[in-house]
C-alpha cells in the first residue's frame, strides 16, 4: 500500500505541474514485455497492452519516469488508431502534443505512420534497431546460425532432462568448476544468444565430456573456434545493447555508442583473421550500421544533445557535422 500511496503522489505532481513542462514518452510496439511503454503483447495472457510512459528530469537533474497509461488494446494496431489511442492519453494528462519534446518508438511502420498523424516528433528506439542490425549479422554466415542452432538443441537437451542436469553437474564437480547451466536462446534479443555463447565457452570442459558420454551432438573444434570469434567480436554490442536498453541512458550517448562500435569493426577488419565466415559477418554488419545509423548526426535532437554534454561535445562528429554545431 505505501508504493501505491507514493505513486499516486508522484502521478498527483505530475498531474499538477505537466501543462509547464515537456516530456521525452516512450512507444514501441515490442511483441514481449520487456520495459513499460508502446504496445505489446503479454506472452503468459497474450493480451495486447497500449501503455505511455513519461520521462523527464528533476530540479536536481536526476532522471525520472513513470507509466502515465497502461490499458488493453483490443483493436488492430494501425497508424489511425496508434495515433488516435495516444492523442487520447495524452488528452487525459491535459498534455498538448505541442509539450511533448519526443516519442520514442520502434520501427514498426504502423507506429511511424501513427506519430506522424498525431503530429508527435518521434525517434527511433536505438535499443530495437541494434537488436535487429546484430540479429542480421549474426544470420548472415550460415556457419555462424548453424553452431547458434546446434547449442539451442543441447540447451533444449539438458532443459528437458534434470538427469542431464544433473550428470552435467557432476562433471563440473570433478573438474571443479561450478554448477553453471546452459543458456536458452531468444529469437527477440540477439545478446541472449551471446550468454548462450559465453555460457557454452565458460563449460567447454564439462560439456565436451558429457558429449562423450552421452547420445548427444557435441560441439566441433572448429565451432568453438567460432563461438570464441563471436565472444570477440560482439562484446562490445553486448556491453552498447545493455547501455541503450538502460532508462537512465541519455539521448546524447548514442551518437558516441554508434561511433565506438562503427571503430571496433574497423579495427576487427583491419587486422588478420582466421576465420572467414566472421570476418564476412562483421563486413555485413558494419554495412548495416552504415545503412541504419547514417543520418544519426542528421538528426538535430541526437546532434544537439550530444554537443550539449560536457562528456562528449564534438569528440564523435563527422568534421561536416563539427561546423555545423558548432556554428
Amino acid at each position: 500500500m505505501r508504493n501505491i500511496r507514493i505513486n499516486l503522489n508522484i502521478c498527483i505532481r505530475i498531474h499538477i505541474r505537466i501543462n509547464q513542462c515537456g516530456y521525452f514518452t516512450d512507444a514501441d510496439s515490442h511483441q514481449h514485455v520487456k520495459k513499460v511503454g508502446g504496445a505489446r503483447v503479454a506472452r503468459a495472457s497474450h493480451v495486447s497492452l497500449l501503455s505511455l510512459t513519461c520521462h523527464g528530469v528533476s530540479e536536481n537533474f536526476e532522471g525520472s519516469s513513470i507509466v502515465l497509461k497502461c490499458e488493453t488494446f483490443d483493436d488492430h494496431h494501425t497508424g489511425d488508431i496508434n495515433a488516435e489511442k495516444f492523442n487520447t492519453m495524452l488528452a487525459e494528462w491535459n498534455i498538448s502534443n505541442k509539450k511533448v519534446h519526443c516519442i520514442i518508438r520502434d520501427e514498426d511502420s504502423n507506429m511511424k505512420r501513427g506519430m506522424r498523424l498525431a503530429l508527435l516528433n518521434d525517434l527511433d528506439c536505438t535499443d530495437h534497431k541494434l537488436q535487429i542490425v546484430i540479429r542480421h549479422g549474426l544470420r548472415s554466415q550460415e556457419s555462424i546460425e548453424h553452431v547458434k542452432q546446434k547449442c539451442k538443441k543441447i540447451t533444449t537437451h539438458f532443459n528437458h532432462s534434470s538427469i542431464a542436469q544433473k550428470q552435467l553437474e557432476k562433471i563440473q564437480d570433478r573438474l571443479n568448476q561450478p554448477h553453471l547451466n546452459v543458456f536458452q536462446d531468444c529469437v527477440t534479443r540477439w545478446n541472449i544468444t551471446f550468454y548462450m555463447f559465453e555460457r557454452f565457452f565458460k563449460i567447454k570442459d564439462a560439456l565436451s565430456l558429457y558429449a562423450n558420454d552421452n547420445n548427444i551432438e557435441s560441439v566441433l573444434p572448429e565451432e568453438w573456434k567460432i563461438i570464441e570469434c563471436c565472444l570477440e567480436v560482439f562484446k562490445p554490442f553486448e556491453k552498447a545493447t545493455h547501455e541503450t536498453s538502460s532508462s537512465q541512458t541519455l539521448i546524447s550517448s548514442l551518437i558516441p555508442i554508434i561511433q565506438m562500435l562503427l571503430k571496433k569493426l574497423d579495427d576487427y577488419l583491419t587486422k588478420p583473421r582466421e576465420n572467414d565466415a566472421i570476418r564476412l559477418a562483421v563486413s555485413n554488419l558494419k554495412s548495416q550500421f552504415s545503412t541504419k545509423f547514417s543520418s544519426l548526426e542528421d538528426n538535430n535532437l541526437y546532434a544537439i544533445s550530444t554537443y550539449l554534454d560536457p562528456r562528449y561535445k564534438c569528440k564523435f562528429f563527422k568534421p561536416v557535422t563539427e561546423e555545423k554545431n558548432k556554428g
